[in-house]
């Protein structure tokens, strides 16, 4: 089967449960879209993609794309509504199933929703990848969540051992290769702003392993997590993974984190 994989806020190989089911394919078609939309100006006058978030943004594509070639792959990047998009490239293809990470939003649910409408005799599948336990693993109701993290983490540590595959890292040792390299339209993207300061956040799965090495296990940062937490000018105070990933499933002196890029809308 020819596949579709939509990358979205999952721009990783490592750990990616959603692109691991997609790798099951004849022939596998790597995708981003970015969206015309987040650039305009809304009724508040602000951006859903502020200069700094894009350029941020570009090296997680940059680095996603090198990381892919690595595997005989090419990120296709394309700039346009997902609704023209993803069907003109599943038409272009022979692509029977589109496979992408579950995404919480209403906004996103609706375009999903739209495509596998427009496209009835293709595959549609989602897997949870944006957070440590998928809904079904929750020890409650998504209405009974606790009030403050402690209490929620407490119930979830009760319930480690049952949920101790869900832990399990996947790491991709092979891709399918790519229906050739179609030409894509990222050109028509929006120009990159150079900083004014050097940077110190920079996009990519590289650059967040190399932040979670450094912070758990070569200076031992953590150990002073609880004191220096809420520090924010200083690079080494705070985990600083906030800007675009979130880490989980860390062994003690064994990097094995499960990222989760979010920088996409």
């Amino acid at each position: 089967m020819h596949t579709l994989y939509w990358f979205t806020r999952d721009l990783r190989l490592h750990d990616n449960a959603a692109l691991l089911a997609a790798s099951r394919s004849d022939v596998l078609l790597c995708v981003y879209v970015v969206d015309p939309q987040w650039f305009r100006t809304g009724a508040m006058q602000g951006k859903a993609m502020g200069s700094h978030r894009w350029r941020f943004l570009w090296q997680s594509l940059m680095a996603l794309e090198r990381n892919l070639r690595g595997m005989g792959q090419r990120l296709h990047i394309a700039f346009g509504e997902p609704a023209r998009i993803i069907p003109d490239l599943v038409q272009a293809h022979g692509i029977g199933r589109v496979v992408r990470s579950r995404l919480p939003g209403t906004a996103e649910a609706e375009q999903w929703r739209t495509l596998k409408e427009a496209l009835p005799e293709t595959v549609f599948q989602q897997f949870e990848t944006l957070s440590l336990f998928p809904e079904s693993a929750l020890p409650m109701p998504l209405n009974d969540l606790p009030a403050t993290f402690s209490q929620f983490r407490k119930q979830i540590e009760q319930k480690s051992d049952a949920n101790s595959d869900l832990l399990r890292i996947r790491t991709l040792s092979a891709l399918p290769p790519a229906p050739g390299f179609p030409e894509d339209n990222r050109g028509d993207c929006p120009a990159i702003d150079e900083p004014v300061h050097p940077l110190r956040f920079i996009g990519g799965e590289d650059e967040g392993l190399a932040r979670l090495q450094d912070y758990l296990f070569t200076n031992h940062h953590i150990d002073r997590y609880k004191e220096t937490r809420n520090a924010l000018d200083d690079w080494d105070s705070s985990s600083k993974f906030s800007p675009g990933w979130r880490t989980a499933a860390c062994q003690p002196g064994k990097l094995q984190p499960r990222l989760r890029n979010m920088s996409a809308p």
